[in-house]
């Protein structure tokens, strides 16, 4: 490869095995000339970093003793990057043909959006995920359709993989590096709205993902409900408008509350205290908190009444909602 990147690809491993093997192989057979590829291990000792950069001896690497978290090996992978985009591509995904050049060519034709996902796609085959919707239940609804071939407006996007504007991910000075893990994408594509940014699924780039295959190894399930549950809450109150905060957060509240009563009914302890130690969290590190929402709202371009229009906001009928409220209780049984 001469001359600078079109795209960095950032990679963050922890004991991926061979699914990080075939995530690189993926990425070779792209129809696009100028890739880096950048691999930030949190820890590995299972042999797989050794063998990516033996078969791939062109790749950045960086290399940490211990896990790091997801969100702050991002924003390092992203920062050794010289890549007009940045793909953050998950060790268990895989791109499938032509879904680079086709995200490229997206983000090419709309300088206006920020953020692009490709259609990810189950074991199965199924849709995993195509994009997220903001609900003011302060929960994301989780889009199974998409939509038709051409771009579609989204909320948010899942981090399996996704594309950013480099020039746009330094001006939002990345993920927020305290999330550790969860929601740090969907914490950053709000952000990117707030700035006037559009945030887009592209359906015909496709993307393979197992789903949890580094998670369910690095975490245990409560620990993942104590990230998740927080990180959202740390999310909501930074990131929304006073108005938007006060129609928002309570609900939330409540319904989280509701969810940890009914994993404690359902023989799930620690997944009731990891819950009730996020909500905890918000309210013990308020100054924190208020000094982090500062920041956030010093970025801010746009009124949320401009964020939130009606095709990236989901109705909540009580159907719906039932199922949203089944979703988060299933979701990661156990603990």
């Amino acid at each position: 490869m001469t001359g600078q990147p079109i795209v960095t690809i950032v990679i963050p491993t922890l004991d991926s095995g061979d699914m990080l093997i075939r995530a690189l192989k993926s990425v070779e057979i792209q129809s696009v000339d100028a890739i880096e590829i950048v691999l930030v291990d949190n820890g590995s000792s299972d042999g797989s970093l050794e063998m990516a950069t033996s078969q791939f001896p062109s790749s950045k690497v960086i290399r940490h003793e211990t896990n790091t978290g997801f969100a702050p090996a991002c924003n390092e992978g992203a920062a050794a990057g010289t890549g007009r985009y940045v793909v953050f591509l998950n060790s268990d995904a895989i791109l499938t043909e032509g879904c680079l050049s086709s995200l490229i060519e997206a983000a090419d034709r709309d300088p206006g959006t920020a953020v692009w996902q490709p259609l990810i796609l189950d074991v199965e085959h199924e849709i995993d995920s195509a994009g997220d919707l903001f609900s003011w239940t302060g929960f994301l609804w989780h889009r199974r359709e998409p939509g038709g071939p051409g771009a579609v407006p989204v909320f948010s996007v899942k981090g399996a993989c996704m594309l950013v504007r480099q020039e746009v991910f330094l001006e939002l000075e990345g993920f927020r590096e305290e999330f550790f893990a969860y929601f740090e994408e969907s914490d950053l594509c709000w952000r990117a709205r707030m700035a006037g940014y559009e945030v887009k699924l592209l359906p015909t780039a496709v993307v393979e993902h197992v789903g949890f295959a580094t998670a369910t190894r690095v975490f245990q399930t409560h620990e993942i409900h104590y990230l998740a549950y927080r990180n959202r809450l740390l999310s909501i109150a930074s990131n929304a408008s006073t108005l938007t905060l006060w129609r928002v957060l309570p609900v939330h509240l409540v319904l989280i509350a509701g969810i940890s009563i009914a994993m404690a009914l359902s023989g799930r302890p620690r997944s009731f205290l990891s819950i009730w130690r996020a909500i905890f969290w918000l309210f013990l590190n308020f100054g924190e908190s208020r000094n982090r929402r500062a920041r956030s709202q010093a970025g801010r371009r746009i009124s949320d009444a401009q964020i939130f229009y009606e095709q990236v906001v989901a109705p909540i009928r009580l159907a719906e909602g039932l199922r949203l409220l089944s979703f988060h209780l299933r979701r990661r049984q156990g603990g």
